[in-house]
């Protein structure tokens, strides 16, 4: 053959085969612009939310500026922005947008997994190595414990975070191999800018400094069996390290703003290293045993960390982390992949608790990716082994290999089904989870009030508080069902069991405020929405009625300031204007109050309160 020719059909089959390996995710993956949103934080996220949706500039300082939900996101905030510019509020648009995130991403570690098998294995044939990477790259990205993070809308941060994860390995990677030092300061550079582009995404990799030394000792080989390796590679860390410690100081922040932050007492830490070491076991059995994945897998409500599960879980991970230190030489990529799995799960494993999961699938997007290479890395190299003996060897390593990758395929697609809608969602949680799930029945209570079936609604709203009676959020939305009925003594008396339960309770509050300003009860709602905001001064809704609420006791100084902040919160909640513009009315500055009705109507120029006082506002004008 010409040599040529042969040349250029080996450079089309190395450029073809990652294309390859997104074209058949994305194939996959398919199904999922057919789903919609959730009620299981979409809502909150997406449909009910204004700030990102505003104006460039405001939206900007907004993603940059907030900690919303408990999460430091403002790359993912934008691309739900763009999405928004492109699609609105159509589902299928921001399904899209995470289903090519996580195809790029499937291509992108199949080039990793080309230059971590190259260096593990010098000896191997290329197409032998292609292989290996092709393998492990569907066996990441077609893996059911991968629907979580693309086919639930609020996890696109999981993708995003994962695409510049992934050009921050590859860039590693060439720094490590430059022989030049102007070559190694410009990857080690681009590996640094990505690592902070994949921070401001989601701060899951906070921890990557710890598994870059896993790299550098397997298969980069800069630090040897004793942990001695030269002083520039420690000292390259520094910076990964600045940023990893910066993303967890402002991480712990967000969580702490919101109150998702469980404390000591409430999760101590014996429950919290059960918690953890149940979770390293888990995530592990289940990449290599899938079958159906859990959405809500709560944390138990009497957590006993003596049970049987968490202990053994505890000495499973210990022995495996004693034996592959014992025998390093020989097994060195086993503990590599094994450190870097402890490194990615140690921020999400609970030891710094947040939410109410024991475990979650979109915990192993980027913590699982070891795994994959290993048992990609071992069914090419039998398949290498066999392809030297008989052919009958390499069809049935090929087979077996198609095997494998065929029943993923059809677990994730059915997965997908799941997340198609709300009540699909539930039905499913409901139905197969190990344990009963608070979230879940709370959630789908909400279905069914939305549709006014309130007394099936109060029903799985019971349910949610059996399991948990200090779920403040069940509570609260019971005595919402009950105020729908017109129920309000009722209402008010679940909104206090919800306070007495749980004194910082922001979202009682909220609805103890409603309903007693419903009943005129204005002083004693005022005191309400003031502890709601000491709770989280960044309580839209709550600056807002409180303004509103100091209005009508004619403390218009007060009211403005609070009503202002609503503004400075959300500019593009219509509301607030409106409010803040009635209140400049009242002290005569029409003007001004003219300018805060437009801006609503500019935000909502369907809403009637707005019109209607703007039309009073020029009626009362003096003419020109």
């Amino acid at each position: 053959m010409n040599p040529v020719l042969k040349w250029d059909r080996e450079r089309i089959l190395r450029a073809a085969l990652p294309i390859l390996v997104a074209v058949v995710t994305a194939a996959v993956f398919l199904p999922v612009i057919r789903n919609g949103f959730v009620n299981w934080d979409d809502d909150a996220t997406l449909t009910e939310n204004l700030s990102f949706r505003q104006a460039a500039g405001p939206a900007l300082r907004w993603m940059f500026t907030t900690f919303y939900l408990g999460h430091y996101q403002p790359l993912s905030w934008l691309s739900f922005a763009v999405d928004y510019r492109i699609w609105g509020l159509n589902p299928a648009g921001y399904h899209l947008t995470s289903m090519l995130l996580h195809a790029a991403n499937a291509a992108l570690f199949y080039l990793v997994c080309v230059r971590l098998l190259m260096l593990a294995k010098p000896a191997w044939e290329e197409r032998t190595i292609q292989i290996g990477a092709a393998l492990a790259a569907l066996f990441f990205a077609l893996h059911p414990f991968r629907v979580e993070s693309v086919a639930w809308a609020t996890e696109r941060r999981d993708v995003l975070s994962g695409l510049f994860f992934f050009l921050t390995i590859l860039a590693y990677l060439k720094a490590a191999a430059s022989t030049m030092s102007n070559a190694y300061r410009k990857w080690l550079g681009a590996a640094l800018i990505a690592y902070a582009l994949s921070l401001l995404s989601k701060a899951t990799a906070m921890t990557l400094p710890v598994a870059l030394l896993a790299l550098d000792f397997f298969p980069l080989r800069r630090i040897d069996s004793n942990g001695v390796g030269p002083r520039y590679v420690w000292l390259e860390k520094l910076p990964f390290l600045a940023l990893g410690a910066a993303a967890a100081v402002v991480a712990g922040l967000a969580q702490h703003d919101t109150g998702a932050l469980d404390t000591f007492e409430k999760h101590s830490v014996l429950q919290r290293l059960a918690q953890a070491s149940f979770a390293v076991c888990y995530y592990v059995e289940k990449t290599f045993f899938p079958g159906g994945g859990y959405p809500m897998y709560d944390l138990p409500m009497r957590f006993n960390p003596w049970e049987t599960v968490y202990v053994a879980s505890f000495f499973a991970a210990a022995g495996v982390t004693l034996v592959l230190v014992l025998t390093r030489r020989r097994f060195a990529a086993a503990l590599a992949a094994w450190v870097y799995y402890l490194a990615l799960i140690a921020p999400i494993s609970g030891i710094a608790q947040s939410g109410s999961q024991i475990v979650a699938d979109r915990y192993t997007y980027l913590s699982c990716l070891g795994w994959a290479l290993l048992a990609a890395g071992g069914a090419a190299g039998l398949w290498r082994a066999r392809l030297r003996k008989e052919a009958f060897g390499r069809y049935l390593a090929a087979g077996a290999a198609l095997a494998v990758i065929v029943a993923l395929l059809f677990t994730t697609r059915r997965e997908i089904a799941v997340w198609r809608d709300s009540e699909s969602l539930y039905e499913y949680v409901l139905a197969n989870t190990p344990r009963p799930s608070r979230i879940a029945y709370n959630n789908y209570a909400g279905l069914l009030a939305d549709r006014r079936q309130y007394d099936q609604a109060i029903a799985y709203y019971s349910r949610a508080l059996e399991i948990d009676p200090d779920y403040d959020d069940a509570r609260s939305n019971l005595g919402n069902v009950l105020a729908e009925q017109g129920k309000n003594a009722e209402a008010m008396a679940q909104y206090r069991e919800a306070l007495r339960r749980r004194p910082n309770s922001l979202v009682a509050h909220h609805n103890l405020g409603l309903a007693l300003m419903r009943e005129g009860k204005i002083d004693e709602a005022i005191e309400h929405y003031r502890k709601a905001l000491e709770i989280n001064s960044g309580f839209l809704e709550g600056q807002n009625n409180l303004g509103l609420l100091l209005a009508a006791r004619g403390q218009y100084p007060e009211a403005i300031l609070h009503l202002r902040k609503a503004i400075e919160i959300s500019p593009e909640f219509p509301l607030a204007h409106v409010n803040l513009g009635d209140v400049l009315i009242a002290l005569g500055h029409r003007t001004e109050a003219i300018a805060e009705f437009r801006k609503a109507l500019e935000v909502d120029p369907n809403l009637a309160s707005a019109q209607a006082s703007l039309d009073r506002a020029l009626g009362a004008a003096p003419k020109r």
